[in-house]
């Protein structure tokens, strides 16, 4: 359409220009640089206008998949949430989102995406409660994993978050678990916060400690933790 209006322009001012002395030629010529700039202008908007859609496609799939987690077991059911605030001080630390104690929400709460697990409610309000993110840099915020390898379980503590490599690091491993890269790390249900079996991420890189009598692993997380829109709190229903 955009197109065809400005060819249109520009048929008219050709034709107009052929009947005119050079001066007006010239008039003409500034009113097509201006046209021009028109046109570009137009084209910027349409591309803003097609990013906002694209982004409002993938949210919309980060919906859709949130959905079809029906339950994670028998257990819990998914009171699904919107977040509505994340400030940037407490960026991988801290999100709020819009369901609270009207919702049937407490402390302690695990929070996941489609992906995997993001972290646990705390401090809930009546319409809104805050997430703890596993990316938190808090010290105590540590929880128990399982790295499910060929031949057995393994168990371990996820203790921080580093932020350079978009890591978790586990610590202390015994260098005779038989462990890979590739290999998946659950939640072990220890604790009564996280469920059992909830993805965390998959091990990308293995190493000795200093001492060469353990193994330290980075994981690379399953959950984006820079980009989410809405999250699954698991209520595990009275005790």
């Amino acid at each position: 359409m955009l197109k065809k209006i400005f060819f249109g322009i520009m048929i008219i001012l050709i034709l107009n220009a052929s009947l005119n002395d050079d001066r007006k030629l010239l008039k003409v010529e500034y009113f097509f640089n201006d046209v021009f700039k028109i046109n570009n202008v137009l084209k910027k908007e349409q591309n803003i206008n097609l990013c906002n859609n694209n982004a409002l496609k993938e949210e919309i799939n980060e919906l859709k998949k949130l959905l079809e987690l029906n339950t994670i077991t028998s257990e819990y059911k998914i009171i699904n949430a919107t977040v509505i605030a994340r400030n940037l001080e407490e960026y991988l630390d801290i999100v709020t989102i819009d369901k609270g104690k009207k919702d049937g929400i407490k402390n302690d709460m695990a929070v996941v995406t489609n992906e995997g697990l993001l972290g646990k409610t705390i401090k809930v309000s009546n319409n809104t409660s805050k997430v703890k993110l596993l990316t938190s840099p808090d010290i105590y915020n540590k929880i128990s994993i399982m790295i499910q390898t060929e031949s057995k379980k393994v168990y371990g503590i996820l203790s921080r978050y580093e932020e350079k490599t978009n890591s978790f690091i586990i610590e202390g491993i015994d260098d005779l678990a038989i462990i890979k890269e590739g290999d998946l790390i659950y939640t072990t249900g220890l604790g009564e916060v996280y469920p059992t079996g909830i993805l965390i991420g998959k091990v990308t890189r293995i190493s000795k400690d200093h001492f060469d009598l353990s193994y330290n692993l980075k994981i690379t997380p399953s959950s984006n933790f820079n980009n989410f829109h809405y999250v699954g709190v698991l209520d595990r229903g009275e005790s």
